[in-house]
């Protein structure tokens, strides 16, 4: 990436407070795993119009999301998310020089802050399409090779917030009490405790932590009012941060009935779940999909899910779901279900059939499909 970069970031577009932005970073990304209650899709192109950039393509992984972050030169920076740490890969590391040094950091905490909301309001908000618009674009041949991608058409996420200012840290912890909430925060640890329940047990294993005899897991929550917290997962984190667009811009017109595709995806699996008393514990993101740990409101064992918002599902997207069920310890017992938009082939019916995993289709089916 050319240093000329450096330069060109607008001021005004730059934080000061370094270490509050970074602060606040860390506490979106924390909230974005705590209160994960949906996915980034894989490949999401978001608008990224900031300095040099036009758009990022956004690749979430099991414990980091990667941000292809490309500019006006088709050029392109990789940024990390990291889920685990609750931070974001350093700019310094990757601009290798020293000319303008601190002007590199306040962009480095900048777009700490930007790419941290992105990922909180992807995985928390609720009512997304009110925080992203969305388009349908169709990208040329020439272009398509540049990015790594095929021309077929592509959903842009169009955050309803202009980026010409700085982002305001402090209104953004006062709109959405970071600071006062994160008091409330418990970590996942483990307790002592008699008996261990499967469900427990296996949360335990999906979150990489050994559970000794005469104790049990207890995973990462905050203490305090659901009801208050319902409120702000009501509320954007990029829109207490930036000044938001009218909501009569253009962003918001057009094809966003047709083009939210994944959010009316990701809505229709959650009712699903909620229907079959099935409460989220865990989501794992991969291509055209999300895994999902699920415990039962009565009964024991877990419940190990793919979804899918594929046309069409095949008996090795049944296999697949096999295979991450035989890994769970041998002790717990694991219900797999595969939910899809699509149709299922007549061999996946019949595979999934012969190693006990239920399969449902037609999931998230719209009119606009």
């Amino acid at each position: 990436m050319n240093p000329i970069l450096a330069a060109a970031f607008p001021e005004e577009a730059l934080v000061d407070d370094i270490d509050a932005a970074h602060t606040m970073a860390t506490d979106l990304i924390r909230e974005a795993v705590r209160d994960c209650r949906a996915t980034i899709p894989y490949g999401a192109k978001v608008e990224l119009r900031v300095g040099l950039f036009t758009h990022a393509l956004v690749y979430p992984f099991a414990n980091v999301v990667l941000f292809q972050c490309w500019t006006t030169t088709d050029e392109f920076l990789v940024l990390c998310v990291w889920l685990d740490a609750c931070t974001v890969s350093n700019l310094q590391n990757v601009i290798l020089t020293l000319e303008h040094h601190e002007r590199i950091k306040r962009m480095d905490a900048t777009l700490a802050v930007m790419l941290a909301a992105i990922v909180r309001d992807f995985s928390v908000t609720e009512h997304r399409e009110r925080v992203f618009a969305t388009r349908t674009e169709r990208a040329s041949p020439a272009r398509a090779s540049k990015s790594g991608s095929d021309a077929t058409p592509a959903i842009v996420y169009l955050p309803r917030v202009r980026y010409a200012r700085a982002p305001d840290v402090v209104r953004g912890n006062r709109e959405l009490r970071l600071v006062e909430r994160r008091i409330h925060d418990v970590a996942s640890h483990l307790r002592r405790s008699v008996h261990a329940s499967s469900e427990q047990l296996a949360l335990a294993a999906i979150y990489g932590m050994t559970v000794p005899d005469g104790v049990t897991f207890v995973r990462a929550h905050r203490r305090g009012e659901k009801d208050r917290e319902v409120v702000y997962r009501s509320r954007s984190a990029m829109q207490a941060l930036f000044a938001p667009l009218d909501t009569t811009d253009e962003h918001a017109t057009a094809d966003e009935h047709v083009t939210s595709s994944w959010f009316w995806f990701e809505d229709s699996v959650r009712a699903h779940l909620e229907a079959a008393h099935l409460s989220i514990e865990r989501l794992t993101p991969f291509l055209n999909g999300v895994e999902i740990l699920a415990a039962p409101e009565r009964g024991e064992g877990v419940c190990l899910l793919h979804a899918l918002d594929l046309d069409r599902v095949v008996r090795a997207h049944v296999d697949a779901l096999d295979r991450r069920r035989a890994e769970a310890p041998p002790n717990v017992q694991v219900r797999a279900l595969l939910l899809t938009r699509g149709v299922v082939s007549t061999s996946a019916r019949a595979r999934a059939a012969e190693v006990g995993i239920e399969v449902s289709n037609g999931i998230g089916r719209s009119p606009s499909r």
